[in-house]
Parts: C-alpha cells; structure tokens; sequence
C-alpha cells in the first residue's frame, strides 16, 4: 500500500510541477481516528514550493484519484498532514495473499545482490550470557532473517574483545578457585568473578592438569580454557534459540585476521627485531616517550625471525617461532 501511494502521490505532485527532493514517506498516526497510514509531504514541501502547507496538502488529495475499493477516504488534517484510511476489502484482499502464499508470505527479492553484516550478542567471553543479552540476540537475528527473507546475502557477525584487565582476572579469578579446590587458603578478591561457573571451570583443570599448574600464570591457561568453557556455553545458549554465527571477529586483531569460524586461517610472517642499547635520554627517564629505544644512538644487531600465525576458532592465536 504505501508503494501505491507513494507513486499516486508523485504522479500528483509531477501534475504541478513539483518534483520531491526524496521518496515520500509514511508513519502510522499516533491516533486511531487519524488513518491507517498518514504523510507530511506537503509540509516538507512547503518551504521548497514557497507555498503554505495546507493549501499544497488539499491540492495534492484533489489530484490523487485512488482506487475507491482499497482507499476509503483521505483527509488533510493539522498543519498539512494527508491521512489516509482503508477499506475492509484491502484488509481481505491481504488475508487472501497470505492465505496463498503460506509460508513464503512476504519474500521478495528487494535485497538480491547486497550483502548485509548484522552484529549482535557479542558479549565477551568472560561469563554465561544474561537476559540482557538474550533479548539483543533475539533482535538481532530477527532483523537477520528479515533481510535474508528480502533477498539479501546476510552475514551474522559476532565482535567481542578476549584482552585486558576483564580477562586478567577472569584468569585470576579460576586460577584462585583452582588453588581452593586444591586444598590452599587464598583470599578470593570481591571484584573477582564470583559465578560458580568459575568454580566449575577451575575443577575440569584439576581433573584434567591435577596441581601442575600451580606456577601457572592467570593469563595462561587459566585464561584460556576460561574463554573456551565460556564461548562454548554461549554457543550451546544461542543455539538453543537457533542462532549460529560463521563470523568472531576480536577487536584486537587487524582486518587482516578477522577469520570465519569455518574457515581455518594460517599467515607467514617474517618478524625483524632490533636490540639496542638502552637510552640515557632524560625524556625517556621521565617517562615523556613512550617508546625507549626512540633516540638510540647505537644499534647493536638485528634478528629476524620466521613466525606461523594460526588464527584458530575464535581468533585465539598460537604462534610458533623457528629459524
């Protein structure tokens, strides 16, 4: 209905002479009583024709000549709003097509050839996901399906950030409930992560690793199987709402290493490394430059280094160094 008024609409301005600067638009009145659908061309016109608005608004209804079976009547209302009502045949006529249609009411190929990136949940992997977070995953892959229902090529991307202090002490926080469950008194901070899926976490790396890791650092492989356990559950929560996801793109990583889940990725990097003598300059003593080598006044030799970087399912990376 709204392309059919819209074309109704600019073939009656084209009448005279107006040509709208962009397609006319349609909201749903806030009021019962106002219409089915309602549009303020004419005001947004009014300083472009020099013309009041109302006047345009009754000019444009006169020249519109809709069909009488789908538009029961059209009002100019306020300042210069055009309303417009339907009929109940129109409202058959749309029960008749979905009724025809069944379960491919409403495809079309609107979108055919674009490509769509929709990002949503992404939460970081330092928790269960919330209701919060349901509700976004939800919203977000209904807009999904309905671009891909309108022909669109649509790619659900999930974007999170597994660095920083968050998963510093996602780290710290299993390893202290590691220690715990190892029989050691440690003091569990309060802005730790206090769920029991920390807890739970902690335990598979006792029944897996025993007290091997004791002298194990938090960004370890506490960290890590931290991140695995909990992506893992995310994925198994958002599949239980049949959401999946092909793309993890991590904030931290450049363009370059943004990887699909399903496609496993490995770069060849040659890495040169300069030592150098440390700087006496008194800039860098006081802490004004960032980078200490910046004004070195010796390069004492240079390593390179091969690398293989492999961007494994969520972007983590292990790197391997030789040669």
């Amino acid at each position: 209905m709204k392309a059919y008024l819209r074309e109704k609409i600019t073939a009656a301005l084209a009448a005279t002479g107006i040509t709208p600067a962009s397609p006319v638009s349609f909201e749903k009145p806030r009021q019962a009583g106002h219409g089915d659908l309602t549009t303020n061309i004419a005001m947004l016109l009014a300083k472009q024709t020099g013309r009041k608005s109302r006047e345009l608004a009754a000019e444009i209804v006169a020249r519109l000549d809709p069909d009488p079976s789908l538009v029961a009547a059209v009002e100019v209302a306020g300042p210069g709003f055009i309303n417009f009502s339907f009929t109940g045949n129109y409202y058959l006529r749309q029960l008749e097509e979905l009724v025809r249609t069944g379960d491919s009411y409403g495809r079309s190929a609107l979108g055919k050839g674009r490509k769509v990136q929709v990002e949503f949940v992404s939460a970081n992997p330092t928790g269960p996901l919330t209701v919060g977070h349901g509700r976004g995953a939800v919203f977000g892959d209904t807009i999904a399906r309905m671009l891909e229902w309108t022909g669109h090529e649509v790619e659900r991307e999930y974007y999170f950030n597994n660095a920083g202090r968050q998963m510093r002490i996602l780290g710290d926080s299993v390893r202290h409930r590691y220690l715990e469950l190892l029989g050691d008194k440690v003091e569990f901070p309060d802005d730790y992560y206090q769920g029991e899926y920390i807890r739970d976490i902690a335990r598979h790396l006792v029944e897996s690793d025993g007290d091997r890791l004791r002298a194990e650092p938090a960004e370890g492989k506490f960290k890590e199987q931290a991140e695995t356990e909990i992506f893992a559950d995310i994925k198994k929560t958002l599949g239980a709402l049949g959401i999946v996801f092909r793309s993890f793109y991590n904030e931290m990583l450049p363009n370059l290493f943004c990887c699909k889940e399903s496609v496993p990725v490995s770069v060849n990097l040659t890495v040169s490394i300069f030592v150098t003598k440390k700087t006496t300059d008194s800039r860098a003593k006081a802490g004004q430059n960032n980078c200490w080598f910046c004004d070195r006044q010796e390069k004492t030799s240079v390593v390179s280094l091969k690398a293989t970087l492999d961007l494994t399912r969520f972007n983590r990376q292990t790197i391997s160094l030789y040669g």
